[in-house]
């Protein structure tokens, strides 16, 4: 999504991504409305541990700066070794462990089950705003996810307690068009999703300043 997968100037063919983000995703058009450079630094296939991770070790924050996170799908998540080295997982993938013998994913989705994903996306987003606070930024917070929605409507106290402000999209009364690899968002629905996520931030910030 944020990165731009399957967009014309994005899109090695009909699996594969291009080497850098595209300029018709809508991180770019929304720079552009608020008259601002674009710095993507979005991860195709990012979970939000790897969002997380990659927002704190950021290091050209300016205070002001405008910063927009489109967080990832909660089931998806990221493994570091001592050695650096990482693990993406994602539901998806669970017939390639099947098929490599990494049973990385079907061991991780063994013992972390719904809920406890949820806490872990909260957590993520909480230590974002906490970090981006001392930065002095702008931030908005968006999600695509549709199993966020489900959890952040429920009656449980301890959940509401966890409350964060991340502004929900249904992609379904938006998307109309297909990207090339026939899976992510077309050129057109970038454009629609740029417009609701300026005005989200425009709503939440005088970005005339």
């Amino acid at each position: 999504m944020t990165y731009g997968h399957g967009l014309p100037d994005c899109a090695i063919d009909d699996v594969f991504p291009g080497l850098t983000h595209s300029k018709m995703a809508w991180p770019s058009i929304v720079a552009d409305k608020l008259g601002v450079d674009c710095i993507n630094i979005s991860v195709p296939g990012a979970s939000n541990d790897l969002i997380l991770h990659n927002i704190v070790n950021f290091e050209n924050f300016n205070k002001g700066d405008h910063v927009i996170i489109m967080w990832s799908f909660m089931h998806r998540a990221l493994l570091l070794s001592d050695t650096g080295e990482s693990s993406n997982i994602m539901p998806n993938r669970m017939t390639h462990s099947i098929s490599t013998g990494n049973s990385d994913w079907e061991h991780f989705y063994k013992v972390h089950g719904d809920y406890d994903l949820y806490v872990r996306y909260i957590r993520n987003v909480h230590h974002a705003m906490c970090y981006l606070a001392t930065k002095e930024v702008k931030v908005t917070n968006a999600s695509i996810d549709p199993w966020k929605k489900r959890w952040s409507n429920t009656t449980n106290d301890y959940i509401k307690n966890m409350a964060v402000d991340v502004q929900y999209i249904d992609m379904s009364k938006i998307i109309c068009d297909k990207a090339l690899d026939n899976l992510h968002p077309g050129v057109k629905t970038h454009a629609k999703l740029a417009e609701i996520i300026y005005n989200i931030h425009k709503e939440k910030y005088d970005t005339s300043n």
